[in-house]
């Protein structure tokens, strides 16, 4: 009975661990997978047409991916 009482605690505190990690790692992975891309910057292209359809190429990419609708032409 000792053991079934330490892993509903094991459970439960993983659980605990997992609610509250779950969007900090989120975060993370959003943020490097939407990080724009160096040789933007790099080139010159920063402020011009290129750059801003570079950008919202790089969007609609990942919005897909998270199967989030997204309309190209707005």
């Amino acid at each position: 009975m000792k053991y079934f009482f330490w892993i509903a605690v094991v459970v439960a505190l993983a659980m605990a661990g997992w609610q509250v990690l779950a969007p900090g790692v989120t975060n993370i992975v959003s943020r490097t997978s939407c990080a724009i891309p160096r040789r933007s910057w790099a080139g010159g292209l920063g402020g011009s047409a290129e750059f801003d359809e570079e950008i919202r190429n790089i969007v609609i990419r990942k919005a897909e991916k998270h199967d989030i609708p997204l309309d190209p032409s707005r």
